[in-house]
């Protein structure tokens, strides 16, 4: 760890007061400027958990500047290699799925406890996450279908988020707030989502009322546990709006929806598609993708939609994909031709389970992708999936 480099103290982030240092987090990018202020407790407590500061450019008097390279950063790698810290994504995802089924637990208290906090948390490391290995992250939350949908829904929308806010002039901590909304979006309907998610009629008209007041009774429920977070109570209340106006439980247009919450319209939409019910069949990545760009003309924010195709390709990595030599594959990362992404065959053109997965160059192999497969149809191959993202990546 270069010495110039410093945790942030509570006396360099005093609540009200101007930075007298630029922030910095471990990575070296930088956070807030010189001179901005902190307003609230939940920026503090961010900042304090993230947060570096370049004690030479303090005792200069001078504005720091981001670190050159990587001698410079602030902190020492994990010693983790890459294929150690991919080999437990799935082990990740179950422990924050528990930890989110708690923070459910802990919002229907009338005792305030440290939600906010442990919400942040989360919303951090998920944030890490997605910036160390995208596609995996994706790939994991993508292929599980088995457990609880709004948990899984929550995970899956608060990746995804964090993948289309980082390409928007959106800083750090206002991401940390988005992702926070995330996990939190469904907490008002949460309770009877997994009975509606297995029912095999369509919700009733009673249904359908505690489905469209959700929004509002999520948003009590935060501020009930203290939350004033402006992007993180948007998240929650608008996120079933339109840019039309015909969503609800306001009916407001596009004047009232933030980049935020377009960005959420978007993760929430994408993720319901491609999540079966019984009353609904799963739709492929690419259908869902389709419904998206159609509904970028009116309904949601064509160019955000635009981005996030651009981000996640036609195929987004966890997909399972038919080659044109019958074989069954799974998208594993994106190439610069989005319609040539690399790939691992997983089944044979016999429609047997290959042994071992087996890498397919689809431009040096002749080969090209012919559709796009629902899981529900090979759930056989879920544990060579699983074991796959450790040994490839």
């Amino acid at each position: 760890m270069s010495q110039r480099f410093a945790r942030v103290s509570v006396s360099d982030i005093e609540i009200g007061s101007p930075l007298t240092s630029s922030i910095y987090n471990a990575a070296g990018d930088l956070l807030l400027l010189k001179g901005r202020m902190i307003t609230t407790q939940r920026q503090q407590t961010i900042l304090l958990q993230q947060g570096y500061v370049d004690r030479q450019s303090a005792s200069s008097g001078t504005r720091g500047a981001a670190p050159a390279n990587d001698a410079q950063r602030p902190l020492v790698a994990s010693g983790r290699s890459r294929r150690e810290q991919d080999e437990d994504i799935f082990l990740q995802l179950s422990q924050w799925l528990n930890r989110l089924f708690q923070l459910f637990n802990l919002s229907q208290k009338e005792q305030k406890v440290d939600f906010s906090y442990q919400v942040l948390q989360l919303a951090l490391e998920i944030q890490l996450q997605c910036q160390r290995r995208p596609d995996t992250v994706l790939a994991a939350l993508q292929m599980d279908h088995d457990n609880h949908y709004g948990l899984i829904h929550a995970l899956h929308c608060a990746a995804i988020c964090e993948l289309i806010a980082k390409g928007e002039h959106l800083t750090q901590m206002e991401r940390v707030s988005m992702i926070a909304g995330a996990l939190t979006h469904d907490f008002g309907i949460i309770a009877m989502q997994d009975s509606l998610h297995q029912q095999a009629e369509k919700p009733s008209d009673e249904q359908w009322k505690k489905i469209r007041q959700h929004p509002e009774k999520g948003e009590a429920l935060l501020r009930e546990q203290g939350i004033d977070d402006p992007i993180w109570l948007a998240l929650v209340r608008y996120h079933h709006e339109r840019l039309d106006g015909s969503g609800y439980p306001d009916g407001v247009g596009s004047d009232k929806l933030s980049v935020p919450v377009r960005i959420m319209s978007i993760a929430d939409t994408y993720t319901a598609i491609t999540r079966p019910t019984a009353f609904r069949k799963e739709s492929t990545v690419n259908s869902a993708l389709r419904v998206l760009y159609t509904e970028g003309d009116q309904k949601l924010d064509r160019s955000l939609v635009e981005r996030f195709i651009k981000r996640v390709g036609i195929y987004p990595c966890g997909s399972l994909v038919r080659l044109n030599n019958k074989e069954v594959a799974v998208v594993v990362e994106q190439n610069k031709d989005i319609k040539q992404p690399k790939v691992m065959a997983l089944m044979g053109s016999n429609g047997h389970p290959l042994l071992k997965p087996q890498a397919r160059d689809l431009e040096a192999d002749d080969l090209k992708i012919v559709g796009v497969e629902p899981y529900g149809k090979f759930r056989s191959l879920q544990s060579s999936m699983e074991t796959l993202w450790g040994n490839y990546l």
